[in-house]
């Protein structure tokens, strides 16, 4: 709907500017994977579950590899569950190592993988133990944290070493001072079904804890859960949310960012063996307008910010969003004169804010209606209006944000209305049951994966080509179309099945069905 190019106006982009969202200091997460015999079963064609806890952990390594900011990265370490010498991978380890190390343990045939770290189903496995070693391994690291989070992996629903009173009394209470130490406890398993009552669920009481039941089937769930977990969202800037205007002391603390960020990658430290950054970015900001496409591809307008209604708001409100009254939808998608934002509230606010920035959301949803507030994107910047529409996003509450231009910001063609006729006749219920089949035909399970960016692909294979000291894939792109699927589906005229089904761009490549993440 929009684009981007330069200008060297004089205009403040404020969208640009604004304090950047920073977790500070960062939290420090374990991953734990158990080496219970039935973790090296395999199911079918799927390989077996450590195998794939193990590539999970390496595309998790993999991609953060190449994020802008160690600063958008939460530490973790790899453990085994087993009596001694649990660390796989320790915290200060190097992450180029480290995937160079789990590389190799994938190379490995599942029968090595077997003989060297599966436990015996006769050997005694002490839980108690083993979660008092992941505490030292926590406690070992004397820097600041935000949190402490233990991801174990594990088939097992009910251990050994609790079908007995006394080992159960001692994992209880090991569990308990997990708490003490500010460690919460997840438990993710790749088998359906999984029993969480038999033992689990009186671990997550003795933490204080509710209980959450957690399953991935397949590598991409595994990978999309630990990636939700360890890396952070790009672009996240700090912000606050005003409910009543002059009241700058009782605001909520929010963050705003966008969701579509530029396929590009920047130096950072993460590209060296010691750390250090060989070229540091400019940190001049680069200005930017926008040119806005009319919804209906007919033609174009310009967004200008208007200078006289801009001088005359008042520039005393608060920085951030400040709520002015709730009105029908102002702003549709198509509409929007910047790119698409989100709000959602900190998750360090205090539980008042939290609870208040809820009823705020299910309120607006309840009454089909949408807030205008001011926005004031730094506290500088001339202020402008914003719609705030209620939004969800991975089962979060959110709102996207919506820039209302000013009157003389919107300058429509004069040809515009004649080309925007409404059709002379409405389809028919055949033409739109047809329609209808079409869509559902064509429907897929997507995934972010299906989207392959070729130019950042191949810089990113050459990064770690020199990483590694491994060969270039010079692989050329998957070629997939989805024609002979929809003939199939519908049994329709092949010649009205291809004036409408079309073939999916060749970067595209279909990703496997999950049943349940």
């Amino acid at each position: 709907m929009w684009q981007q190019y330069n200008n060297n106006s004089s205009d403040d982009d404020s969208d640009e500017e604004g304090t950047k969202f920073e977790i500070s200091p960062p939290s420090y997460i374990i991953i734990a994977i158990d080496i219970h015999p039935n973790m090296f079963e395999k199911d079918g064609d799927s390989p077996m579950a450590f195998r794939m806890c193990l590539e999970a952990i390496g595309k998790l390594a993999d991609a953060i590899l190449f994020e802008t900011s160690e600063k958008n990265i939460c530490p973790f370490a790899i453990v085994l569950a087993r009596k001694d010498n649990i660390i796989f991978r320790h915290f200060k380890s190097n992450l180029i190592e480290t995937i160079k190390f789990i590389n190799e343990k994938l190379y490995q045939s599942d029968e090595e993988l077997k003989k060297e770290y599966m436990r015996d189903a006769t050997e005694e496995f002490e839980m108690s133990n083993f979660l008092l070693q992941c505490k030292k391994v926590f406690l070992d690291v004397t820097k600041t944290y935000y949190k402490r989070i233990l991801v174990y992996f594990t088939n097992d629903d009910y251990p050994k070493c609790a079908q007995d009173a006394s080992g159960m009394f001692t994992i209880v209470n090991e569990s308990r001072s997990l708490s003490h130490a500010d460690v919460s406890f997840k438990v993710i398993t790749t088998t359906d079904p999984f029993d969480y009552n038999k033992f689990y669920k009186e671990i997550f009481e003795a933490i204080g804890q509710d209980l959450t039941e957690e399953v991935c089937l397949d590598v991409l769930g595994i990978t999309g859960k630990l990636r939700s977990i360890v890396s952070l969202t790009e672009g996240r800037k700090r912000t606050n949310f005003c409910i009543k205007i002059g009241d700058t002391e009782h605001c909520i603390q929010c963050y705003k960012f966008k969701p579509c960020q530029k396929p590009r990658i920047l130096n950072n430290a993460l590209y060296t063996y010691d750390g250090q950054q060989v070229k540091k970015a400019p940190s001049a900001a680069v200005r930017y307008r926008y040119r806005v496409v009319n919804k209906f591809n007919v033609s174009q307008f310009t967004y200008d910010q208007g200078t006289y209604e801009r001088k005359t708001l008042d520039v005393s409100v608060a920085y951030g969003y400040t709520f002015l009254y709730v009105t029908k939808v102002l702003v549709s998608a198509g509409e929007q004169v910047n790119p698409p934002r989100l709000l959602i509230c900190d998750p360090r606010a205090t539980d008042e804010d939290k609870q208040l920035f809820r009823r705020l959301w299910d309120g607006l949803v309840e009454a089909g209606r949408v807030m205008v507030c001011h926005e004031k994107a730094t506290r500088r910047a001339k202020l402008t209006y914003a719609q705030l529409r209620p939004y969800v996003m991975d089962d979060e509450q959110v709102f996207q944000i919506f820039r209302i231009p000013f009157g003389t910001q919107v300058k429509w063609p004069k040809d515009v209305c004649d080309a925007i006729s409404p059709p002379d006749s409405e389809p028919d219920q055949e033409i739109r049951d047809l329609a209808a089949r079409l869509v559902n035909a064509m429907t897929d399970d997507f995934t972010f994966d299906m989207l392959v960016h070729e130019k950042l692909k191949a810089k990113k294979e050459f990064v770690k080509s020199k990483l590694f000291d491994t060969a270039l894939d010079t692989t050329g792109p998957i070629q997939y179309t989805r024609k002979q699927e929809a003939n199939q589906k519908l049994a329709l005229d092949v010649d009205l099945v291809d004036d409408v089904v079309a073939v999916i761009p060749p970067s595209v490549k279909r990703a496997p069905k999950r049943r349940r993440q």
